[in-house]
């Protein structure tokens, strides 16, 4: 497999079997084609990544990209507090879409930097969220929040739902996917 490149390292994690000493990861165009010790890895050209650790990225299962920008302005709050200040600053420090996006990104560029390639968002936006996975080249599902604690705001709120993932569905791919998060017990 002359096109291969073989990254070595230290260790190799597969997650589908015990970790691997003095390991190697053969990867030809977009695929892994060989996972043991560097001894058994085929010939190609060879990257040694020295004292490391190679394994899967990960994944992120409870993110709420679009409130990045709004990081260290609620702690110290209790609950009360924090919903109230945090409901006040998505309306007006958040109200711009393309400022969402750039949250969203920021907080994107960031798991990546700690290793994290998917994503799975809850988000009342949406479609800001969505379009930051996808510029970002990363995997994701954005889940539309829904709300509604009142019983007589359900069908209100069913019905807007239904409108909001008509919308967002255009803003899919096989990469990023939506879908639906009841917020919290006490909301819907």
């Amino acid at each position: 497999m002359a096109d291969a490149t073989v990254y070595r390292a230290s260790w190799v994690v597969p997650m589908t079997q015990p970790p691997i000493a003095n390991g190697a990861v053969a990867v030809s165009g977009n695929r892994i084609t060989f996972v043991g010790t560097a001894a058994e890895a085929p010939g190609g050209r060879v990257e040694d990544l020295g004292d490391a650790t190679l394994m899967p990225a990960l994944v992120n299962v409870h993110t709420h990209l679009e409130l990045t920008p709004l990081r260290h302005l609620l702690e110290g709050l209790d609950f009360a507090q924090w919903i109230r200040t945090l409901t006040s600053l998505r309306r007006t420090a958040l109200a711009n879409p393309a400022d969402v996006e750039v949250g969203a990104r920021i907080g994107i560029a960031e798991g990546l930097l700690r290793g994290i390639t998917t994503f799975a968002d809850t988000s009342d936006t949406g479609a800001p969220v969505l379009r930051a996975l996808t510029a970002m080249g990363v995997r994701g599902v954005v889940y539309k929040e829904v709300f509604g604690p009142d019983p007589a705001q359900c069908d209100a709120a069913l019905a807007t739902l239904r409108d909001a993932v008509h919308d967002l569905r255009s803003l899919t791919s096989p990469a990023v996917r939506l879908g639906v998060r009841p917020h919290a017990p006490y909301t819907v």
